[in-house]
């Protein structure tokens, strides 16, 4: 990060799971006067409200699943859930940055249940 000759503070940020970042800033006169702002950064837009993704589509290809569903305008990161049970003890299992990911894990003969959330922050699959 760096502050242009005018005035201009930019940079590029490394990808990280961070997503927003409170950055103190110190700035002085030639006369020595000095003052301090704390600015957040954020790399998405909280405004913006994302809906549920719809129309999930799963195709069994054992040993994986592959799912599919439309994209969510907004959305930059899609959260994948699953369980054995279809109203409790969702976990997460990964996050995709395109609308289908493959569930590589499943186990045959066992049946799952799928849920899927829309955000837009940027954070990474690890």
């Amino acid at each position: 990060m760096e502050v242009s000759g005018d005035g201009i503070f930019g940079g590029i940020l490394e990808p990280t799971d961070k997503t927003e970042w409170n950055v103190l800033f110190k700035v002085a006169d030639s006369r020595g006067i000095t003052a301090l702002k704390e600015l957040q950064l954020l790399l998405y837009d909280p405004t913006v409200i994302l809906t549920e993704p719809e129309n999930l589509f799963i195709i069994k290809n054992e040993p994986s699943a592959i799912l599919t569903w439309d994209q969510v305008t907004g959305a930059t990161i899609y959260n994948i859930y699953r369980s054995a049970d279809p109203y409790n003890d969702f976990i997460q299992i990964g996050t995709s940055t395109v609308p289908s990911y493959e569930d590589s894990t499943v186990l045959s003969g066992n049946m799952y249940f799928y849920y899927i959330s829309a955000d837009n922050s940027k954070k990474l699959d690890k």
